[in-house]
C-alpha cells in the first residue's frame, strides 16, 4: 500500500514536471518567463526543488534558461488535483509571460499562444 501511494505521487509529480516543461517549448523564448508558487515536491516526490531554468535551457533552449525568473515557490503541491490542468489567460501585453501555479491548474497568462 505504501509502495503504491508513493508511486502514485512520483507519477504525478513527474506529470507536472512535464507539464511544465511542455508549456515552456511553447514559449517565445525571446520573453521572459515569470514563476509563481512554482511547486517543489508532492507528499515528498521532488518537483522543483531547483532546477527549473537550468532543466530549461538543458532540455528545450540554451538562451531560453536566462529568462525565467522564479518569484515565489510553495514547499508542497497539496492540495493539487490529480486531473491537474493548464489554463490560458489571455491579457493584452508585451511584458512577460506569468506561469501561476494554483491548487488544480497551472494558470499562464500575457499574450499568450493558442493551446493545441
Amino acid at each position: 500500500m505504501v509502495l503504491q501511494e508513493n508511486s502514485a505521487n512520483q507519477q504525478f509529480a513527474g506529470k507536472i514536471v512535464q507539464t511544465v516543461l511542455h508549456e515552456i517549448s511553447r514559449a517565445d523564448p525571446s520573453k521572459k518567463i515569470m514563476v509563481k508558487g512554482l511547486p517543489q515536491c508532492q507528499y515528498g516526490a521532488l518537483i522543483f526543488r531547483a532546477g527549473l531554468p537550468e532543466a530549461t535551457g538543458w532540455l528545450i533552449n540554451k538562451d531560453q534558461e536566462k529568462n525565467i525568473i522564479i518569484v515565489s515557490q510553495r514547499s508542497e503541491v497539496l492540495p493539487l488535483a490529480k486531473n491537474y490542468k493548464v489554463e490560458y489567460v489571455r491579457v493584452p501585453t508585451t511584458g512577460p509571460y506569468q506561469f501561476n501555479f494554483k491548487d488544480s491548474a497551472l494558470q499562464i497568462s500575457g499574450n499568450v499562444f493558442s493551446p493545441k
